[in-house]
């Protein structure tokens, strides 16, 4: 059933618990699993750790190397006092926005190479 909501998936936020270094763990696998099933690694994707009002371990430098290992964007939020949480969203639609923007540009330049190539092989010269 996660594959099909992967596979229709515009964009994704993979949250952790800043108090719990198992969670981070399984963000990897999630990531690991996302690009897979979506077969593309130019996936809008986003690092949470949540908690930060409660926080006191050091796991930020450890979410800061995953973040940089899996090459995607890290924030910390707090759920509760509401910190970052508008922020997040926003730069995942805007990520969301550039992804298919990216797309459209591919498209229509393949669309584009393809006409010029047909253009030029339908001629005949008697």
């Amino acid at each position: 059933m996660r594959d099909q909501y992967v596979r229709v998936g515009e964009g994704f936020l993979l949250v952790f618990s800043l108090t719990d270094r198992r969670s981070l763990d399984e963000c990897y696998k999630l990531h690991r699993d996302i690009l897979r099933i979506k077969d593309t690694d130019n996936v809008p994707i986003l690092l949470i750790g949540n908690k930060l009002d409660i926080c006191q371990s050091g796991m930020d430098g450890h979410a800061r190397a995953a973040a940089a290992a899996m090459r995607i964007p890290y924030f910390e939020t707090s759920a509760r006092i509401r910190h970052n949480i508008d922020e997040i969203f926003i730069e995942l639609v805007r990520l969301i926005r550039k992804s298919k923007c990216q797309y459209q540009t591919n498209a229509n330049v393949l669309l584009s190479k393809q006409r010029n190539n047909s253009h030029c092989c339908s001629c005949t010269i008697l």
